[in-house]
């Protein structure tokens, strides 16, 4: 059977060595409905509401199953639980599995939703510290950040990877589309990884059209040469078919990853906007 945690139980957070070791499916899953934070350390997941929710899918061996239920409150055939268990759709990028996701009970108590429906993003909100920060698109470029004043907090930087991911142009605007991150295929999504203080967070926020509802902050796995970790990045919200970027949004990506992405990935993300009828100016570069 399939597992769908949004809390608790997500990798890093407090109740996940009850997973560990367990395939996970996706990290960018979803359902709709809406995320609460209950007040005493851990979520309440509603299924009313049209928005998303995010979390991760495991597959749960059946004889794990009685060990969840108890950490969550829950006992077939009692009035009074914590939270019920059911089994409804979750949504990957990939597709569509069906999950035990347990549900909490007491929906009168709950008045505080969790920013970005993302309990991870959540918990790393409440600190504001430094953070190692994935870009994959237009931020790797560091002209727009220096044209922002921002360059000294963007000094620290290595190349890295997300493994399983790839990067398409599925957030579309008026001259056409910008990149996203997508936890699909095989091969990994290359990028550089920043460190950047929290005062650049802000900065992020805005060039990304978070408040817009453009992309969302998300945490995903990422690994340098001596290092895995995990980094915050920016995914699309709403990702339709994929579609060309402007040239002027292009040129940034491939000027940035010639600052040390492997030559293989640097032609990869050429081939792909020329798949997509991408107007290009090499000469520019």
């Amino acid at each position: 059977m399939f597992l769908f945690v949004y809390g608790t139980l997500r990798k890093g957070e407090t109740n996940h060595a009850l997973l560990q070791g367990l395939d996970c499916i996706a990290e960018q899953a979803y359902t709709t409905g809406n995320l609460y934070d209950t007040g005493y350390g851990y979520p309440g997941y509603v299924e009313e509401g049209n928005e998303k929710v995010f979390g991760e899918i495991y597959f749960l061996p059946e004889n794990l199953l009685p060990a969840v239920d108890r950490l969550e409150g829950y006992q077939p055939g009692r009035k009074d639980n914590l939270y019920e268990r059911i089994t409804k759709k979750i949504i990957t990028d990939e597709k569509e599995i069906e999950a035990v996701v347990y549900v909490y009970n007491d929906t009168a108590s709950l008045d505080k939703k969790v920013p970005f429906q993302d309990w991870k993003v959540y918990q790393w909100l409440k600190e504001k510290k430094a953070v190692a920060y994935f870009a994959y698109g237009s931020c790797m470029d560091t002209e727009r950040i220096e044209a922002a004043g921002m360059e000294d907090a963007f000094q620290q930087w290595e190349a890295a990877e997300a493994e399983n991911h790839r990067v398409d142009y599925t957030q579309h605007r008026a001259d056409g589309a910008r990149a996203n991150l997508l936890e699909a295929g095989k091969e990994p999504a290359e990028g550089i990884l920043y460190t950047v203080p929290s005062g650049a967070v802000e900065y992020l926020f805005r060039r990304e059209g978070v408040k817009k509802g453009a992309y969302r902050p998300a945490f995903i796995n990422v690994r340098t040469q001596n290092r895995s970790m995990a980094a915050l990045t920016f995914i699309v919200l709403e990702s339709k078919a994929p579609k060309a970027p402007p040239w002027h949004y292009a040129k940034e990506i491939l000027r940035g990853a010639q600052r040390g992405l492997s030559r293989e990935y640097q032609h990869k993300l050429l081939e792909r906007m020329k798949e997509l009828n991408t107007e290009l100016y090499p000469e520019e570069l």
